[in-house]
């Protein structure tokens, strides 16, 4: 090319230089803005994402605090004692759920949706709905400690909530917050926000669940989107698993768009909370993504969404594309005047260059002393001196060649030297390696093949089968004669056939060496000690032994499956016995031939990309006896390959005593039914016999009293004493017949047991007895109890009736007080009264037993064994300490575990 020629394209070059500076400036500023637009927009989506966190905390405060008012402190004690009190709570509540969930129109229904906490939570949905404008919360409703609604807002899809994974995780940590999902119940998209419920006592009494509308997220993308500063802005929030919870482009609820929005960035982000980037559409349009990730508010961690922005990248750069217009029309401008410029210069440099140019045709044909200082004036006057000076110079370097061979010649030493370490590689490998012409002869050894060797040395020049094997001829087998005959790599695994070698077994591997035509001009062989390899072989071969011998022995059916053909690959003899079948017969055999149900026909696990452990009851006929099996499939390795492992164990001896253990259950039951029919047929029976006696005791005593009446003065002393004695007998037959009614009737309703203040029921016992001065009775603080209030009131009395009537000393005192003795409150009831004999202490407790005289109507006999099986109908037991002359006390115990009372007073109802 000729110098004009490149002068103009140096022109042009410099012209497209300053172009191209102008679009590293556009480039920049473009980066700069998609920077800056870039980082706002994360920024966006972040502000959004905080909105709805503060906005989903704010809803769990709001349901936390409901937690605490008095109704929801009121309501679920009440519901948990009820269920406390039931025989079989959890069977009560499966029958319920069972009609729940077929519609069956229950009346618990209509309670739980019409009790003062549910319409309590029905007016919170309705102010929100006011307040917003639509449901701001679906449907809320809340579980006892049994998971069983207690009160809800509308029907729920079932009765029994304790089996869901948000009640268990709200009852293990207080707080179960769930993805967006579809609410059945309320026919809405919305988050599922569960809490668990405490007492005051901080005892879990109850969840509460609610489900908050996702239209209120809506709305604040919504709002988001319309004070975007571009219009093409698009908003998308992504749950954890890509699906989209809400786009304002259109995109449905849980639509999967991860190819379609931010496919790039969701990836590369994963250790960043948020990040942006300029992506393509389908459509060719670029698009500026932003989004991130959620953190969550206070306590409240996130659920893991993502925000994504789009914004049309033509809108963004709007202005950068009107400067490059602007720009590319001045480059064409310059380009124009650099052309010209470079036409110009080209015709005053030609001439000069010309003259310059038949001066350099003299030195490139060897004459370097031509002169050059006349070819031209300026520039080019200075190009030629500069050619004059390059010409002496290559005269030197013409010089510096000699000197060149001469680093050459250092050069082919140094090669020499690293053929030297390459030997001294070769020499250092700790296994044998030998070199071989076509004739096998030794050319080459190492020292370590020297070393075991050395009643053959020298090696080298013999035949290798002479040296190392003193044959007399190479052996067919040899992989160093095998390798020159194929022209390919062999390998042999042999007992060690060389005395130097201390190895039991070798590795011989032999290489083909070949020419630069691709001839073979020898082999190279090595030899490695696989002796410890070796034996790592055989021992899991012999382990393999032992583990057949296991399974042949083992009292469980085995089969081992080829999982890719099904079929049985080993089979010990109990599975044999099991499928009727030999074992000749199974190997080789379909597996489900013999093991699977009829109505399945394939094996229960095909793929082996999952990790199998399978078990399923299965029936076998065995020589005509159907036999019920339990059969488990797991994975196992064998011979580098998975395979399937199916056992067998004969459970039919285990079933049979299964169903006759339910029968004996069954027949016990109906005992029990019995029994409790005959126990109510006793109850009647006694009450119908004390009213027909107390008729004819009531004559008598009526009759004794006219006579006493109207002939009392006709009678003697003796007369009237027997009167009187006559009259006392009918009143304590009268107590007999009451203290009997009121033995009989001695059980627990558990729809009667309530939180019993002890301390005033003590102090209205006295203040009924009325006792006479001279008996002074304290009574201790006493705690409160769960129990029927009767039961524990005829405790008391019948104590303190006989602390008084007995009491002998002229100042009487009586103590009441209670202390704590493990899971137990023990009572005591103390007198300062005559005490009792030790040998007395088991018959003050049986009925109709006493220390006094039985023509005394105070005594019975009958309190006291009141006592005795009310304190044993609630798990107590009580016994007396006494010393006669000295008083008595009498103990017993009660549960501690208190209750929230199931008829409490009813209190003021206000708004929680």
């Amino acid at each position: 090319m000729k110098i004009g020629h490149k002068l103009t394209l140096g022109f042009v070059g410099l012209t497209l230089l300053m172009a191209g500076l102008g679009y590293f400036a556009l480039r920049t500023s473009q980066t700069t803005l998609e920077d800056a637009i870039g980082k706002n927009s994360a920024d966006l989506a972040e502000q959004i994402l905080d909105k709805i966190s503060r906005n989903i905390h704010t809803r769990v405060e709001e349901m936390q605090a409901f937690t605490t008012c008095e109704l929801a402190q009121q309501y679920l004690p009440l519901s948990n004692a009820q269920f406390e009190n039931m025989s079989d709570p959890n069977g009560y509540i499966a029958q319920i759920d069972r009609d729940w969930v077929n519609g069956a129109e229950l009346p618990i229904i209509s309670e739980i949706t019409h009790n003062e906490l549910a319409i309590e939570l029905r007016s919170r949905q309705k102010f929100y709905q006011n307040k917003y404008g639509y449901p701001l919360v679906g449907e809320i409703f809340v579980t006892n400690r049994y998971g069983a609604n207690v009160s809800q807002t509308g029907r729920t899809t079932d009765y029994y909530q304790a089996d869901e994974d948000w009640w268990q995780i709200a009852k293990r940590y207080g707080l179960s917050l769930s993805d967006i999902k579809y609410d059945e119940s309320s026919g809405i998209f919305s988050t599922e926000i569960a809490i668990r419920i405490d007492d005051a006592n901080g005892n879990f009494i109850g969840v509460i669940k609610a489900a908050p509308n996702i239209k209120e997220t809506v709305n604040i993308i919504n709002e988001a989107k319309l004070a975007a500063e571009y219009k093409t802005t698009q908003l998308h929030l992504i749950n954890k698993n890509s699906k989209i919870i809400y786009s304002t482009k259109g995109y449905g609820f849980f639509e999967d768009v991860n190819n379609q929005i931010i496919p790039i960035c969701a990836g590369l982000d994963q250790p960043r909370h948020k990040c942006y980037l300029v992506g393509e559409k389908v459509d060719g349009k670029g698009i500026l993504f932003a989004h991130a990730h959620s953190h969550g508010y206070k306590d409240f961690k996130g659920l893991g969404w993502t925000l994504v922005t789009e914004t049309d990248t033509a809108e963004i750069f709007a202005p950068i594309v009107d400067l490059r217009n602007t720009m590319l029309l001045a480059g064409v401008v310059i380009m124009g005047l650099a052309l010209l410029a470079s036409s110009i210069t080209y015709r005053s440099i030609v001439v000069p260059i010309a003259e310059l140019q038949k001066a350099t045709i003299q030195i490139a044909s060897g004459n370097l002393d031509t002169n050059l200082t006349k070819s031209g004036f300026g520039e080019i006057g200075q190009l030629a001196n500069s050619f004059q000076r390059m010409a002496q110079r290559l005269k030197k370097t013409i010089e510096d060649l000699s000197d060149e061979v001469d680093g050459r010649k250092n050069t082919e030493a140094k090669l020499r030297q690293n053929e030297q370490f390459l030997g001294n590689i070769f020499d250092s490998i700790q296994d044998g390696i030998g070199i071989m012409d076509k004739d096998l002869n030794i050319i080459k050894t190492n020292p370590w093949l020297e070393e075991t060797h050395r009643d053959s040395m020298p090696l080298i020049g013999k035949k290798c089968f002479k040296a190392y094997h003193n044959r007399d001829s190479a052996c067919p087998d040899c992989p160093c004669v095998k390798t020159l005959n194929t022209g390919k790599p062999q390998t042999m695994i042999i007992p060690n056939p060389c005395k130097g070698i201390k190895a039991g077994w070798i590795e011989l591997s032999a290489f083909p060496l070949k020419d630069q035509n691709g001839n073979i001009t020898g082999a190279i062989e090595y030899i490695k000690d696989v002796t410890e390899r070796n034996r790592i072989e055989n021992a899991l071969r012999e382990s393999e032994v032992r583990l057949k011998t296991i399974f042949d022995n083992i009292q469980t059916g085995i089969f081992i499956i080829d999982p890719d053909t099904h079929k049985i690959v080993y089979a010990n003899p109990i599975a044999a016995h099991l499928t009727n079948a030999s074992q000749e017969q199974l190997v080789g055999s379909i597996c489900h031939k013999y093991v699977c149900p009829a109505e399945k026909g394939r094996c229960p696990v095909t793929d082996l990309g999952q990790e199998v452990d399978n078990a399923e009851r299965i029936l076998l006929t065995v020589k005509g006896e159907k036999r019920a099996i339990i059969k488990t499939v797991v994975t196992i390795t064998l011979d580098g390959r998975k395979h399937l492992l199916e056992s067998f164990v004969d459970v039919t001896e285990h079933k049979k005593a299964e169903l006759a253990l339910e029968k004996l259950n069954k027949d016990l039951e109906a005992a029990v039914q019995e029994l409790s029919r005959s126990n109510i047929q006793l109850q009647d029976f006694v009450h119908i016999a004390a009213h027909d006696l107390k008729t004819p005791v009531r004559g008598i005593g009526t009759l004794a009293d006219w006579i006493i009446s109207d002939y009392g003065k006709r009678f003697d002393d003796q007369g009237r004493n027997q009167l009187n004695l006559l009259k006392a007998r009918v009143l304590r037959i009268d107590k007999l017949i009451n203290g009997m009614l009121q033995f009989s009737k001695l059980v627990i309703n558990k729809e009667k047991k309530r939180q019993v203040d002890l301390n005033m029921m003590v102090s209205e016992i006295i203040y009924g007895m009325s006792p006479s001065d001279k008996i002074e009775i304290a009574v201790d603080s006493l705690p409160d109890i769960t129990c029927e209030y009767e039961h524990l009131e005829l405790v008391f009395h019948n104590l303190l009736t006989n602390a008084i009537t007995f009491m002998d000393k002229p100042k009487g005192l009586i103590k009441v007080g209670c202390v704590e003795q493990g899971d137990f409150w023990k009572f005591y009831v103390r007198d300062n009264g005559p005490g009792i004999d030790q040998k007395y202490f088991d018959k003050i407790f049986k009925i109709f037993q006493t220390l006094t005289s039985k023509d005394e109507p105070e005594t019975t006999g009958i309190g006291l064994a009141v006592v005795k099986k009310i304190i044993e109908l609630y798990g107590g037991k009580i016994w007396v300490e006494s010393q006669p002359g000295s008083g008595s006390t009498f103990f017993f115990t009660f549960h501690r575990h208190i209750e929230e009372p199931v008829y409490a007073k009813t209190k003021a109802n206000t708004a929680c």
